[in-house]
């Protein structure tokens, strides 16, 4: 139902809110959110209110559909958790590479800078202690 201006104004100043309607059938003051019908006229604040009787179908949650396991069924998914991850964490590991020796590989080495020179421009540097 419309609220009088009066009405709206005495809100305002009781309660410090501009509301201009209420809920037909049980006077709930309505903000922006409200329940109608096409072709009839009426506001109210929800489906119980609306339709008399409280709506059928049940409120879908969000998120992805949850598994009914058995206890066991259940023991053996976690079973399987358990061994997914230790072989994800063993793929993760990286084994040391072998070091080269001496003056053995260092042409294929790589600098701490990250330049890596070609063979020709080594091959002095490292001739020239002898």
């Amino acid at each position: 139902m419309r609220l009088t201006t009066a009405q709206s104004e005495q809100l305002l100043e009781r309660r410090g809110i501009w509301v201009t309607a209420a809920c037909d059938e049980c006077g709930k003051l309505l903000g922006a959110v409200r329940w109608t019908r096409r072709g009839e006229p009426g506001e109210w604040c929800s489906a119980l209110c609306r339709d008399g009787v409280r709506a059928e179908r049940a409120r879908r949650r969000g998120g992805r559909p949850r598994l009914n396991l058995s206890a066991k069924g259940r023991e053996s998914r976690r079973r399987k958790q358990i061994r997914d991850a230790v072989e994800r964490h063993r793929l993760g590991v990286i084994k040391n590479c072998p070091q080269p020796n001496g003056t053995e590989g260092l042409t294929h080495a790589i600098l701490s800078s990250g330049y890596t020179p070609s063979r020709t421009a080594i091959a002095p540097v490292l001739e020239a202690p002898r």
